[in-house]
């Protein structure tokens, strides 16, 4: 959280089309503390579903499919590429943050063998970067 923190706050000091955006942006955007809440409980429910599909039926899926010494980073991979077609079509940059925190994740799964501390991670880490931060707002929009 420290770390995503520290991003923003680079880029909002080194770029100046930034420079008057706020780094803690959770109640500085453009909702009702009503549409806050509500937003993060979907995105709070949708969490362990993601992880659910993500790890525990694509990863393990394609960690038994492999073989050899490193099946666990190509099931990594592959779960991951899989899951960046989601997230393409709303934002390059979104799609480029997830994979990085995607990789995280399942490697996270493999260590622990537990969609438990996945799953927190996942919805503080994201809650964290789209609410707290709100990255979205900063990112370039897509090109129609």
């Amino acid at each position: 959280l420290g770390l995503i923190t520290l991003l923003k706050w680079a880029l909002v000091v080194s770029i100046p089309s930034l420079n008057q955006v706020p780094v803690i942006a959770l109640f500085s955007q453009n909702m009702t503390n009503t549409e806050l809440i509500f937003q993060s409980i979907a995105y709070l429910a949708l969490v362990p579903v993601q992880e659910l599909i993500a790890r525990s039926t694509m990863q393990t899926s394609f960690r038994n499919f492999f073989q050899g010494e490193n099946r666990v980073f190509y099931a990594i991979l592959s779960t991951n590429i899989l899951f960046e077609i989601l997230h393409i079509s709303n934002n390059l940059f979104l799609a480029i943050f997830s994979f990085i925190f995607g990789m995280f994740w399942g490697a996270l799964f493999e260590y622990q063998r537990s969609l438990l501390g996945v799953t927190v991670s996942h919805a503080l880490i994201g809650w964290w970067g789209l609410f707290g931060l709100n990255f979205l707002a900063i990112m370039p929009a897509p090109s129609p």
